[in-house]
């Protein structure tokens, strides 16, 4: 199965026919930006869910009004990683002949209301039925060009950045799908958990702002994980990482199920939890500036020169813990 990394270079091209080729490796991003005047561009993404694939659906922790939101939010956060705003959401909404009106009006509800709460509009669709449950969603902005988000805008020396915390959503994965639900966690913890799945939070308006401050700045959102992610900021701006795993923003609850199940907490927080979060990068004083005035942010390492990413804890130093994301990546 050809991985997303392989579809680019599929899409992209070779290098004999590379001037024919619609793809620019340097707007490989969390969205497309489609310039439309000397100063603006559409930034604009599209994400699939599984739907009622969802393993927590499928456990009876999710509902169709929590697809609705998880839907609206996977998009949303690709937009505000460019540090667009956004302007409006479509999607596709198709489900099995004979499904219940209820399901029905309860999801397509539940994305208008999403929409205003992550900070856009529905604006259309398309909806009808099908073999199978299907959940796809678009959203766009705008952005002036030349101030977009780019993951390509790291340089060594300055600081890595990240918004909220890291795990909560593998954790939960971890926790309720497998045989260790309701032995170790207090309602609150687990209520927590959920919540990552039920209303992921991206830190709405955090990119517009980094925009608005005139930065060049470095990002992408962490939905496929923060190891995965950190590598792809460092590939696509040639440049290597230090993590501090000391700085790293994992919660308490995470820490809980890691060690009830007998995982690595680094493994567990790091590897294919879509937390949402914003990675990015900044200089060491606008860094500082930054955590000052929101400290939902965290400095959690530095980019440097050359491609190689190490870890450090204390006085141990090795590879960033977490795997890549993968097709099988929601599997426990």
């Amino acid at each position: 199965m050809l991985s997303e990394a392989q579809i680019f270079e599929l899409l992209q091209g070779s290098a004999m026919d590379q001037k024919s080729s619609l793809i620019d490796r340097s707007n490989f991003d969390d969205a497309a930006l489609i310039p439309i005047d000397e100063v603006r561009s559409l930034a604009i993404s599209t994400d699939f869910i599984r739907g009622t694939r969802f393993n927590m659906f499928e456990a009876g922790h999710m509902s169709f009004t929590d697809l609705a939101y998880y839907l609206v939010a996977s998009n949303v956060s690709d937009i505000e990683a460019m540090g667009a705003k956004p302007a409006g959401f479509l999607d596709v909404f198709r489900y099995p002949q004979g499904t219940d009106e209820s399901v029905q009006v309860e999801f397509l509800k539940a994305l208008k209301a999403a929409s205003r709460y992550y900070g856009t509009t529905l604006i259309g669709g398309d909806t009808g039925t099908f073999v199978e449950f299907v959940m796809t969603g678009t959203a766009f902005g705008f952005v002036e060009t030349a101030k977009a988000l780019r993951r390509c805008n790291a340089r060594p020396g300055d600081k890595l950045c990240f918004s909220g915390n890291l795990g909560l959503s593998r954790a939960a994965q971890v926790y309720f799908l497998s045989d260790h639900a309701g032995t170790s966690l207090a309602d609150d913890g687990e209520a927590l958990l959920l919540n990552a799945w039920r209303r992921p939070s991206p830190p709405l308006g955090l990119g517009p702002a980094l925009v608005a401050s005139e930065l060049r700045v470095a990002a992408q959102d962490a939905s496929d994980g923060f190891s995965t992610t950190v590598r792809s900021i460092c590939e696509a701006s040639t440049v290597g990482a230090v993590i501090d795993g000391s700085k790293l923003p994992i919660h308490e609850v995470v820490a809980e199920v890691a060690r009830h199940v007998g995982r690595n907490v680094f493994d567990l927080a790091l590897s294919t939890s879509p937390d949402f979060g914003l990675l990015f990068s900044a200089a060491p004083d606008e860094a500082n500036t930054i955590v000052a005035k929101d400290p939902s942010i965290h400095i959690v390492g530095d980019f440097c020169d050359g491609t190689e990413i190490s870890f450090v804890l204390g006085d141990e130093e090795g590879p960033l813990p977490g795997d890549h994301w993968s097709q099988d990546h929601f599997s426990v």
